[in-house]
Formats: structure tokens, C-alpha cells, sequence
């Protein structure tokens, strides 16, 4: 939005950009002085819209009354606005540079991606923590470099339309690329850079918010190899004839590739390792308890072994913290639900397994997440998954306190029968605990 705009009879004949001298002369302050609006102008001044000569004055500032008057324009003050105009660009220039440093500043504070910025000439300016960790720099040796020294050499080369979505819109989330560390390695990465504008519209900078992708690149692979071994199976199969042999083979693939995934996800948790396991055993045996069929109680067996898979994507320090999250740390931990939803699509499975991951946290009242799902908007598969997974969690320890014991779960699980968990699901639940002697250290 420019500081000044010029008008000549109703018509916009200009912008002018801080105009001084002789430019002043172009207005025609004699019609002003008689009252006339045929020089009208825009002024824009700390969410102030004002409209000077005979017309309107509006404030955007939370109102929408319109003030109608007459306001003849002197020479002394235009230049008075035009100076004022000045006056503020420079205090918001000053304002959004500490701002914009302040920010970066509390970003970093919250998260463990990568978070940095940089001055339209891509010198390095802030560092996070998070970048820190990531990029293997502190703040110290890096703030003052170019962004060169973490990007690949053939980076301009590859990115340009990336640039020029960037500089075109403003913004670009989601962008797959690579960077490189101290050491020297190359890894994938995602991003989401903000170009920041000086006042005048100029790019100033950016903001980058980086994400480490290898663990996600290694289930991707794994997915792809799997998928790959599981078509050739097919085809020897079918060369083959054999068609109970075929399906065997591909259970044989589908199990492998439950197992890789799963493994990869308690390598990022120790302090959960077993837990998707153990939470398995659990939901099936209250499956097989509820009379469900055979082959149900093997979907909702396979959803237990990949429920948390998502959590590949959290940062390790939010998942092992040894305190309370914050506000911002329990909503990261409450995104993996999506994701594990969208690594278990990718295997094409019999069962509603993505569906199920992707419930388990949902509860029957409509408190849970991510969507807040009621009733029979929640698949069976998860309903018996969120049951199994609150007893075997409240049972174990985690980092922020010790484990509560079997019994407290099971209190939790009675108290929310029929509000937050499905009654039929619950019952079954509290019989095999209590009536029929299984215990948490079956499922190991």
C-alpha cells in the first residue's frame, strides 16, 4: 500500500513514494485552498486510512462508521502528512526488523525444527536451537555467512521455480529438498519459507522453517521396496498357480512390513519401546473377547502394531521430555495421528487400518482429536484401539511421571464407559482384567 496516492478530478493519476521537492509542486493546492476536490489524498498511517480533501476519513482499526466533512488542504499540511508518512515508514522499518527478530526468537524457543533467517542478500541473520541440532552450526559460527554453506551446490540451479513461487506469493509450505550439515552430509529436508518485505514491498528477507526428513525418506523407501517385493510375488505366484501359496507370500510381505515400520517408529521413543507391540496384544484380546471375527480382530491387530508410526515425525526431545509439554508440545504430539494414517495408506492392507490409527485418539463424547469424532462416526477397529491404548499407557511409565498401575487404568476406562469410550468395548475390557485373570504382562 503505497504512503501517498494522487488523484486529479476523481481520477487516480499516481502513487508517489515519499515525493519531496518539486514533486510537491504537482499537487494543486489552489483548488485545495478553495475547497474543491480535485486534489485528493491517501495517507496511511499505523492502520489508519485516511482520505484527505473534501471527501472521507475511514478507520479500519475494529470500526466501519464512515465520518463525512470538509477538510481544505494547505500546502503546510501536506507537507506535514508527507513528512508524517516518512517519520513512520522508517519507525516501521526500525519496528519490523526487532520484531521480526523477536520472533524468530520464540519460535525457536518452542520447537526443534530448524529455524533461521536471512536478509535479501542471504546472509544469515538468527539460528534457533533446533537449527543448531539439525544443521550440527551454532549461532556463533554461522549468523553472518551466506546460506551457501547449508545448501547444496546445484541448489540455484534446481530451485528455481520454488524462487519464484516465493517471491511471487510470498510464501512457500511443504517445499521437499536437500541441505547439508557441518559434516558435510546431505539429507532431505521440507521447508516453509516466508519472504519478508521491508515497508516499501521490497523483499527484506526470509524466514525459514526447516524439517529434517530422513526418517520419513527411510519408511517411504521401505514402503517402496516392500511394494515392489509384494508385485513380484504376485507374479511368481501367478506364474505359478499357486494360489494359496500367493496369499501366504503376501501376508508373509504385508507382516515384514508392519514390523519394519513399527520398529522404526520405537526407535524414535525409547521410552515407549514395546508399547505399540503391547498395545496390540491388548486390543486383540478385548476383540476376540467382544466375539468379534477373526478377521477384524487380525485388522485391529495389525492397526496396534502401527498406531504411533506418526510419531516418527516429533521431535525426539518432545517425546522423551522428562516434564509436562506445553500447550505447543501436546499439539505437535497430537498431529501424529494424521500421519500415521497417511504411512499406513500407502500399504494396501484388507482391513480399515489407516482409518483406525487414525481414530484412536478420537472419544465417543467428541472430546478427543484430531477431528473430534462422535459415536458411530468412530470405526469399531479404533474404538477398541483407544481403549487398549489409554489402559497400556496409564499402566506404563513415561518420562513425565511414573507408570500408575493396571488398576488405575482400569478405573479410567469404568468412569468413561459409555461417555468417552464405547461401552461394549470398555466391558470387555474390565471383564479380561478382572474376571478372566489377563494381565499387561501377557502381551510381552
Amino acid at each position: 500500500m503505497p504512503g501517498l496516492s494522487l488523484f486529479r478530478r476523481g481520477r487516480w493519476v499516481e502513487d508517489l513514494d515519499e515525493p519531496v521537492g518539486s514533486e510537491l509542486m504537482r499537487l494543486d493546492y489552489d483548488a485545495a485552498r478553495r475547497g474543491f476536490t480535485r486534489a485528493i489524498i491517501f495517507v496511511y498511517l499505523a492502520g489508519l486510512v485516511a482520505v484527505l480533501g473534501v471527501n472521507v476519513i475511514l478507520a479500519v482499526m475494529g470500526r466501519t462508521t464512515w465520518w463525512r466533512f470538509t477538510l481544505n488542504l494547505t500546502s503546510y499540511i501536506v507537507f506535514a502528512l508527507i513528512v508524517a508518512v516518512i517519520i513512520h515508514r522508517l519507525a516501521v522499518r526500525t519496528w519490523l526488523k526487532g520484531h521480526v527478530a523477536g520472533r524468530v526468537h520464540t519460535i525457536a524457543e518452542i520447537t526443534a525444527d530448524a529455524v533461521y533467517s536471512a536478509g535479501s542478500d542471504t546472509i544469515i541473520t538468527s539460528w534457533s536451537k533446533g537449527a543448531e541440532r539439525m544443521l550440527g552450526y551454532t549461532a556463533e559460527e554461522i549468523i553472518g555467512q551466506t546460506c551457501a554453506v547449508i545448501l547444496p551446490e546445484d541448489f540455484m540451479d534446481r530451485e528455481v521455480p520454488m524462487l519464484s513461487v516465493l517471491f511471487e506469493e510470498g510464501i512457500v509450505t511443504g517445499h521437499r529438498s536437500f541441505n547439508v550439515r557441518k559434516s558435510g552430509e546431505v539429507f532431505p529436508t521440507e521447508a516453509s519459507i516466508t519472504l519478508l518485505r521491508d515497508p516499501d514491498g521490497s523483499p527484506g528477507g526470509f524466514l525459514t522453517v526447516l524439517r529434517d526428513r530422513s526418517l520419513q525418506v527411510q519408511i517411504e523407501d521401505e514402503l517402496r521396496r516392500v511394494r515392489d517385493e509384494m508385485e513380484t510375488l504376485k507374479e511368481v505366484s501367478a506364474r505359478s498357480g499357486a494360489e494359496i501359496g500367493q496369499a501366504e507370500l503376501m501376508r508373509s510381505a504385508a507382516q515384514a512390513t508392519v514390523s519394519a515400520l513399527a520398529a522404526v517408529a520405537e526407535r524414535r521413543d525409547p521410552y515407549t519401546a514395546g508399547h505399540q507391540q503391547r498395545v496390540s496384544v491388548l486390543a486383540t484380546a478385548i476383540g476376540e473377547e467382544m466375539g468379534l471375527s477373526a478377521s477384524v480382530v487380525e485388522g485391529i491387530r495389525v492397526a496396534g502394531i502401527l498406531h504411533d508410526t506418526g510419531k516418527v515425525v516429533i521431535p525426539g526431545e518432545i517425546l522423551s521430555k522428562p516434564t509436562n509439554l506445553s500447550e505447543f508440545e501436546y499439539g505437535i504430539i497430537k498431529s501424529h495421528p494424521r500421519v500415521d494414517a497417511e504411512i499406513v495408506e500407502g500399504i494396501d492392507f484388507p482391513w480399515p487400518v489407516a482409518r483406525a490409527v487414525l481414530q484412536h485418539h478420537e472419544r465417543m463424547d467428541g472430546t478427543g482429536y484430531p477431528a473430534g469424532l462422535k459415536a458411530d462416526d468412530i470405526i469399531l477397529e479404533a474404538r477398541v484401539l483407544a481403549v487398549a491404548d489409554v489402559v497400556e499407557a496409564m499402566a506404563s511409565h513415561r518420562p513425565y511421571r511414573p507408570a500408575l498401575g493396571v488398576e488405575i487404568a482400569l478405573e479410567e476406562i469404568a468412569a468413561g464407559s459409555g461417555k468417552r469410550y464405547d461401552t461394549t468395548t470398555a466391558d470387555a475390557c474390565l471383564r479380561l482384567f478382572r474376571e478372566k485373570g489377563f494381565t499387561l504382562s501377557d502381551t510381552v
